[in-house]
């Protein structure tokens, strides 16, 4: 599954930085029909970010519950956060924060507003709680749902 998949593909570097990344899977339904390519670059760009975006040892808690109908893949990290006034632009194309030691990471500002739109057409929403200095949580709803 993407969870896992995205979880693989940033093992070593997390075990590099001597971090980790635990995983609580714990939606008992999970039947969502999404493009799995795109959400597990989705969570894989979550994951990449809560490492670039980290002065501390890095953990990543990357979790899925059911909530109204819907599972919510929630990546939670203790990097350096997002203030508060830039939290409602992250997700616009091309925004990168500019403030602190964000700008000396590469990157083109476009991972989040990709996330956006991926979850969107699929029928959810990603939202973000953060608080500077203690790190965020994205959280990444997808509606239950049949084939289509």
């Amino acid at each position: 599954d993407s969870v896992r998949s995205a979880a693989m593909m940033y093992d070593e570097a997390v075990k590099q930085k001597e971090g980790k990344i635990v995983l609580e899977l714990d939606a008992p339904q999970s039947v969502v029909f999404y493009d799995d390519f795109h959400v597990t670059n989705i969570i894989a760009n979550l994951i990449d970010n809560a490492l670039k975006y980290n002065e501390r040892t890095p953990e990543i808690i990357i979790s899925t519950k059911n909530i109204n109908k819907s599972v919510v893949i929630t990546v939670k990290d203790n990097g350096i956060g997002i203030p508060k006034e830039y939290q409602n632009k992250i997700f616009d194309t091309f925004y990168r924060v500019t403030n602190g030691n964000v700008q000396n990471e590469r990157g083109f500002g476009i991972g989040l507003s990709y996330a956006k739109k991926i979850v969107e057409a699929h029928g959810g929403k990603i939202t973000v709680k953060s608080e500077e200095g203690k790190g965020s949580e994205f959280f990444l709803h997808f509606p239950l749902g049949n084939k289509q």
